[in-house]
């Protein structure tokens, strides 16, 4: 599993691939990447229809993320 040293650089892969996952440096900085890929779903995912659905070990780091578009709303 690749470790994931930039967090951005991470998603911004991820994004051209569909999904991706890879550990963390340390499980401590579980939540600046979940924060980060809320940002990322924020800014740049809504805009263009799509989010990631993440999964988060906290316990050993480890973080899947898969690319999925957003329901449209009637």
């Amino acid at each position: 599993m690749k470790q994931i040293v930039n967090k951005v650089e991470f998603i911004r892969e991820a994004v051209s691939l569909g999904t991706d996952e890879g550990i963390l440096e340390t499980p401590s900085q579980c939540s600046a990447m979940a924060a980060t890929i809320c940002r990322w779903n924020t800014r740049e995912g809504k805009p263009q229809g799509v989010q990631f659905k993440q999964n988060i070990d906290y316990k050993t780091g480890v973080v899947k993320i898969i690319l999925c578009q957003i329901p449209k709303s009637t």
